[in-house]
């Protein structure tokens, strides 16, 4: 019928994906949130995550497409993550509601060199409601009340980290699910297989700039391939703001705020094409997400309680009682002063220790870490030359002040720092054992001057 022509066309050209054209529900801020794109981001940081977020597109439209999410994740022991989403799209007469739960495993390769599997397992309703349409005939039985029907499906992702470079690619949909409608003449919704795949490289420029260009590609069968290209710039891990290119589209806007390392504020503006400039202001979109990390466990007590270095305790030497000689008075009365005899007192020699870890606290800033060195390191000499066969192992930390790269450049050499003064005194360098760890193994919370500066230390522990 006429009416059902008009109808199931408003419902291609206002969604933007339907029976044969995408269908993956649409978002502009996935680079803060990319759990929303590739279900094996989940728990990937060891954080707990969650992000709500409003997309209105084509802004002017009546009855133009809306996407709302609700997404969380979080990680579940040393390598696994777990997430949940929940995704209601709107377009025109059509809506979809999506749950889903997803399961992410980790596999090192490395420092910093990672590799993640994702599968997640969703709930999918499909729902059409005509109320309101204008029709020509109106005893067409499509306008009649509203229609639904469940499916089930599964994303698939994998997620690829080293140092500064992620990769991802997700494949939604894998089990082509379907959800069946009563209209006798319409099948239903078919949901078909589809493909994403994302990539970005964050460049530190300096202490306080960096600068992330991305890549993001949508496959599909029935449509062109989608093609975004981005680059985002951030301002001291607090303000980010970029610009982007989407065929077909054209230009997005994104800016994102980072509040204390716990709450996110992100909003995308899409510029209206210029055929639909006419008609609409563009496509707005919303974000806000909170990020809750646990402290990293202290392996070692504060270093004011714990010394330096262990020996066997001396041998306690009792001084004897003073002796006073009295000296009878003469006939004038005269009082001598007592005379106290001052015994030789004999410490003894202290061994090396055998075997124990040590830390040393210090900053390479420090007016007095020559000192300490003299007076801490002599000892790590001294058991080493004592014993030949044993080595020497060196790691240095930094706070949480600078870019990752920095912070491990600080690291790295506050560790060489002590390294070169274990040279310097005779060991050789084969015996010597030396890495910076950046701040990945904090004494005590980054959260004042005093426990950052603690933080700033090399840690010493000789191997037999």
């Amino acid at each position: 019928m006429k009416t059902r022509l008009i109808f199931i066309s408003a419902i291609v050209g206002f969604m933007g994906f339907a029976v044969n054209a995408q269908q993956l529900p649409q978002s502009n801020l996935y680079n803060l949130n990319k759990f929303n794109i590739n279900p094996a981001y989940a728990g990937y940081n060891g954080c707990f995550e969650v992000y709500g977020s409003h997309l209105s597109q084509w802004v002017g439209f009546d009855k133009s497409p809306t996407t709302d999410y609700l997404t969380g994740h979080a990680g579940l022991g040393k390598n696994m993550g777990l997430g949940a989403s929940i995704i209601y799209d709107r377009a025109s007469y059509v809506s979809t509601f999506n749950a889903s739960v997803a399961f992410a495993y980790n596999i090192n390769l490395g420092e910093e060199h990672n590799l993640r599997l994702g599968l997640a397992a969703k709930l999918l309703q499909s729902g059409v409601d005509a109320t309101g349409a204008t029709v020509d005939d109106v005893t067409d039985e499509v306008i009649f009340g509203s229609q639904g029907g469940l499916g089930f499906d599964s994303d698939f992702g994998i997620f690829y980290s080293l140092k500064n470079l992620q990769i991802g690619i997700s494949v939604p949909n894998i089990l082509q699910g379907r959800t069946k409608l009563d209209f006798p003449t319409l099948e239903g919704f078919q949901f078909e297989r589809h493909m994403a795949a994302y990539a970005a490289y964050k460049f530190e420029l300096n202490d306080t700039w960096d600068i992330e260009p991305s890549v993001m590609m949508r496959d599909y069968k029935f449509v062109k391939t989608q093609l975004d290209i981005n680059a985002m710039a951030t301002y001291n891990n607090l303000v980010s703001f970029g610009l982007g290119f989407r065929t077909e589209v054209g230009l997005l806007a994104r800016v994102g705020l980072n509040i204390k390392d716990k709450f996110v504020v992100g909003y995308a503006y899409e510029f209206a094409s210029s055929a639909m400039s006419s008609f609409s202001s563009g496509s707005h979109e919303v974000l806000l997400g909170l990020k809750i990390c646990r402290e990293k466990p202290v392996a070692k007590p504060s270093l004011e309680s714990t010394p330096i270095l262990a020996a066997e305790p001396e041998e306690k030497v009792e001084e004897p009682e003073e002796v006073v000689e009295t000296v009878e008075p003469e006939p004038e009365p005269v009082v001598e002063e007592p005379v106290v005899e001052e015994p030789e007192v004999v410490v003894p020699e202290v061994e090396a220790p055998k075997f124990h870890d040590v830390s040393i606290w210090f900053s390479i800033r420090d007016d007095n870490v020559e000192h300490k060195f003299d007076k801490e390191l002599d000892h790590i000499v001294k058991a080493l030359k004592d014993n030949p066969t044993w080595k020497v192992s060196v790691v240095g930390h930094s706070c949480d002040i600078g870019t990752p790269k920095a912070k491990v450049a600080i690291a790295k050499g506050r560790a060489a720092h002590v390294s070169d003064y274990l040279i310097a005194k005779g060991i050789p360098k084969t015996r010597i054992e030396s890495k910076g760890v950046s701040d990945s193994q904090p004494l005590k919370p980054n959260t004042t001057e005093a426990n950052k500066k603690m933080n700033r230390r090399a840690d010493v522990s000789l191997i037999r």
